[in-house]
């Protein structure tokens, strides 16, 4: 679990739990390194032994910052570093990984709107990111939408475009 809102302020603390193989119950929650500045609806990845936060509304403004930490096997992370920072700074957005990239749909842009546009950037070997680009942009601009990958295609799924009416429909 990553950062949040208590209704009073954002958070940035990590909490985890081990699964259970063999029936899928999870163990207790233990606390392990915070990120730096608490947030909420942000988002998160893991690719190679990294875990990554991405932006989010950090109580007075959205963020376009990308950090990182080295996940460890007892489910503790390392210390989390700054990497390239995203294009235009937004919260509530998807994320997905896919072949050695990170990418970012929709979100929302607190003063301007929802975001249409799709980034990208590169995985370094020591989990840096490299520069974004921009790809095609998804449809109509969004929200709240999930996000995923699968045999070689990016998915966007469902979101709002008013924060009131949320759509059931699928950009791939």
């Amino acid at each position: 679990i990553l950062g949040g809102w208590t209704g009073g302020s954002n958070l940035n603390d990590v909490q985890y739990a081990k699964v259970n193989p063999a029936d899928g119950t999870l163990g207790a929650w233990a606390t392990t390194t915070p990120f730096q500045t608490g947030r909420n609806a942000l988002a998160a990845a893991v690719f190679n032994g990294y875990l990554y936060v991405l932006g989010g509304w950090a109580g007075s403004a959205d963020q376009n910052d990308v950090q990182f930490a080295k996940l460890n096997a007892d489910g503790t992370i390392g210390a989390w570093a700054p990497t390239t920072p995203f294009v235009d700074a937004r919260n509530d957005f998807g994320t997905a990984v896919y072949n050695g990239y990170l990418f970012i749909y929709g979100g929302i842009r607190t003063g301007i709107g929802a975001a249409a546009d799709v980034q990208s950037a590169p995985f370094n070997p020591d989990g840096t990111l490299g520069p974004w680009s921009a790809t095609a942009p998804v449809p109509s601009a969004r929200w709240s939408a999930g996000a995923t990958t699968y045999a070689r295609y990016l998915y966007l799924l469902g979101g709002t475009t008013n924060g009131t009416d949320f759509s059931a429909e699928t950009y791939v």
